[in-house]
């Protein structure tokens, strides 16, 4: 859809995903294009958690919805971008990086049409080959790559009706406090007070970045489990969001964060057992806050 420039069926397939995802009914939703209100599969199946689900494949959306934007073209020595963007956006920066091997690319498109104007990599300005890509040598591209690129020449104007389903409200970070996040469960209370006292531990240490990031995104597992407790769901798109179904939402929360912790524990024993010198320290320090 995007080499055709048909983007209103790109915006039309990730308005009814996320409609899925609001909904936590990202199972299988063959019959009606998802909008039947029983499915055997999920309701009863082993995928079932509760009345809702949450399955992998739907991820698929989402992700090419990001990778059409410019049609990541890998090849052994080269990264061919094609910039795809719709008009109603104007200018699009990724603020998270493309990995091309070694290297990370950090990609802002000022968006003016279909062909491209000029690209500059880290403020250097380099060549345009041809006029609707963007080649990226392996060898001549920086290991963190801040790549700009203009386009020019129009799109076609294309008027969405549909609307984007805006209950519940994506929440941003800084807004969270204003939901006054409830206190955690008991199950996950010793949990989350031992990777705290992980993170005192090891930010002591210097040579310990690799383990913090992984108590870091626990930590924000269990606060997102505060978070998803005070939000009020809505009425649901597809089934009525009962009180069942809100309980099941945030059990599915707190299961990810207490996966995350006892995954974290399970590393620092391979540390403790099978670690070299310095994972083996690591894991003495925090066997202490295990304890």
């Amino acid at each position: 859809y995007y080499r055709l420039g048909k983007f209103e069926d790109i915006r039309r397939s990730a308005y009814r995903a996320m409609k899925w995802a609001k909904d936590f009914r990202m199972d299988a939703p063959w019959s009606q294009r998802g909008e039947n209100t029983n499915n055997p599969w999920s309701d009863s199946g082993k995928h079932r958690f509760g009345s809702v689900a949450v399955m992998i494949d739907n991820f698929a959306i989402p992700a090419a919805t990001i990778r059409g934007l410019f049609d990541f073209d890998y090849k052994s020595d080269r990264l061919i971008l094609r910039p795809r963007i719709p008009g109603s956006i104007t200018q699009y920066t990724q603020k998270h990086p493309v990995r091309f091997g070694e290297k990370e690319l950090y990609i802002t498109c000022i968006n003016g049409g279909t062909r491209v104007k000029s690209v500059r990599i880290n403020g250097k300005t380099v060549d345009v080959q041809v006029p609707d890509e963007v080649i990226l040598t392996y060898n001549d591209l920086p290991v963190e790559a801040k790549i700009e690129i203009i386009t020019e020449g129009g799109w076609p104007e294309e008027p969405s009706p549909i609307d984007y389903p805006v209950i519940p409200e994506l929440v941003r970070g800084k807004d969270t406090k204003k939901l006054n996040p409830v206190a955690l469960p008991d199950s996950l209370e010793k949990p989350f007070r031992t990777l705290t006292e992980m993170k005192k531990l090891l930010k002591k240490e210097t040579d310990s970045e690799y383990e913090l990031s992984f108590i870091n995104a626990a930590l924000k597992a269990f606060e997102d489990c505060r978070v998803r407790a005070a939000m009020d769901p809505g009425p649901g798109y597809f089934r009525a969001m009962n009180e069942q179904r809100k309980e099941d939402i945030v059990k599915f929360y707190n299961l990810a964060a207490l996966s995350m912790y006892n995954g974290f524990v399970k590393r620092i024993e391979n540390y403790t057992g099978k670690g070299d010198v310095r994972q083996k320290r690591i894991a003495e320090i925090l066997n202490k806050a295990i304890k």
